[in-house]
């Protein structure tokens, strides 16, 4: 997630001529609710990641430096989309997700976890951001839903380990391809 070029895959989509995304974040849960294999629909976030390219207007283009407004940086219609395809399929999709985004590769601590619960974070991920403000940026509308795959750290006793994420998300990843199956076609 570190080394990932996050201006250059959203600008391939634009290029592309792509005007959507729907994104998939492989999560923990800051949420202690929240269990592994749990859905989120993302409605906002909160970014605590440091030393990325996060944006396109940074004063070095021709557009010079621009304020773009993230109120909702998740599509609405997309996320109605999204939300009915799932209750039509009788799949459990939680409602307002906070999405708190870290630099990765490695988990976050307990005390980085208490830190996004303050802020009201529900979720815990490494790629989510700058991805969102990026794709508003280039004003393409975007949405994502969270597979909680463990819980974050210190909310469990348990250690997170790649065999338990891996097993999560090979019994839970289908739902999230039946949900977009069923909704691709109102996006």
């Amino acid at each position: 997630p570190h080394m990932i070029n996050f201006r250059a895959n959203i600008r391939a989509l634009k290029d592309s001529g792509v005007s959507k995304v729907v994104a998939i974040s492989v999560v923990g849960g800051v949420d202690t609710t929240l269990k592994p294999g749990d859905l989120t629909l993302i409605d906002d976030f909160v970014d605590f990641t440091s030393g990325r390219e996060h944006t396109f207007f940074d004063g070095t283009g021709p557009e010079g430096v621009q304020h773009v407004d993230v109120t909702y940086p998740y599509g609405r219609k997309i996320q109605a989309a999204l939300r009915e395809s799932a209750a039509k399929q009788g799949i459990s999709l939680r409602e307002k997700g906070i999405y708190a985004g870290f630099n990765g590769p490695r988990f976050e601590t307990p005390a980085e976890i208490r830190m996004a619960a303050l802020a009201g974070a529900t979720v815990v991920g490494m790629t989510g951001c700058p991805e969102v403000t990026l794709a508003c940026e280039a004003g393409l509308r975007y949405a994502a839903i969270a597979l909680s795959v463990n819980p974050a750290a210190g909310v469990s006793d348990q250690k997170i380990t790649m065999e338990d994420i891996g097993a999560v998300l090979k019994t839970s990843s289908q739902k999230i391809i039946e949900i977009f199956d069923k909704a691709i076609t109102r996006i």
